[in-house]
């Protein structure tokens, strides 16, 4: 997998919580995508962080090949979307 730039400078800083393999996990098995005009992808899937047993949402953008990753963060708003869509 490849990374933007400036995703890869800000990795460890912002973002130490991440892994390689979460962000793969939710690529590969996304609970929703969404595609833009310009081609990048959102990839929305649970990931358990922190040992708690929460469930939070990450959201992971990717090229249109789905070869390189934009940027991936958690997504506080679409899990209570995803929770409320539950009940």
């Amino acid at each position: 997998m490849r990374y933007t730039k400036h995703f890869f400078d800000n990795w460890n800083e912002e973002r130490s919580y991440l892994t390689e393999e979460m962000c793969l996990d939710v690529i590969d098995n996304p609970v929703e995508v969404k595609v833009h005009r310009n081609g990048s992808i959102q990839h929305w899937g649970p990931v358990e962080l922190f040992g708690d047993g929460k469930l939070r949402f990450l959201k992971v953008a990717t090229t249109a090949e789905r070869d390189c990753v934009i940027t991936a963060h958690l997504d506080s708003n679409y899990r209570r979307k995803f929770m409320r869509t539950r009940q």
